[in-house]
């Protein structure tokens, strides 16, 4: 992207010129391994017994969807599942939000995902879609769907 800018050439002259200007890009997304195949896998066995039965894979694209890890862990660390709101053990929801990184092309690293606010809030997921190679939810597979209130990020 580039912005316009016009400068007067000198006092005495009411010329101008325009001159294009790289603006500033926003930084790419810190992309790290923040979570074990191990713990994506205890995650994919706990999304399917806790999660699965009311959104199906809809849970991928809601998570690619939050600027930050960080803000998904809040929400559905309090009000998930629907039947036991917060009722997971908080290894559960980590677990959980491996499993969702892994599916939308987060590679895995050697130590497992921890509840550390600092570190949710570094993970990007709707920032990181494009250097992931992941293609974000489409609305032509389900032009209905809008995510529930609670759900917003």
């Amino acid at each position: 992207m580039f912005v316009l800018c016009v400068a007067p050439l000198h006092a005495a002259t009411a010329q101008q010129i325009s001159v294009l200007m790289p603006a500033s890009e926003p930084p790419a997304p810190e992309i790290g391994a923040w979570y074990t195949d191990t713990q994506a896998d205890r995650g994919k066995r706990t999304y399917s017994n806790s999660c699965g039965g009311c959104h199906g894979t809809n849970m991928i694209e809601i998570f690619s969807l939050y600027e930050d890890a960080g803000r998904y862990f809040r929400f559905v660390s309090g009000s998930m599942p629907g039947d036991n709101p917060g009722g997971l053990p908080t290894e559960d929801y980590l677990d959980i939000m491996a499993f969702l990184m892994r599916e939308i092309g987060y590679s895995a690293g050697t130590e497992e995902l921890e509840d550390d606010r600092a570190l949710l809030a570094r993970i990007k997921p709707k920032a990181s879609l494009e250097a992931l190679g992941y293609a974000a939810y489409d609305e032509q597979y389900d032009p209905g769907y809008t995510p529930p209130v609670g759900n917003q990020p």
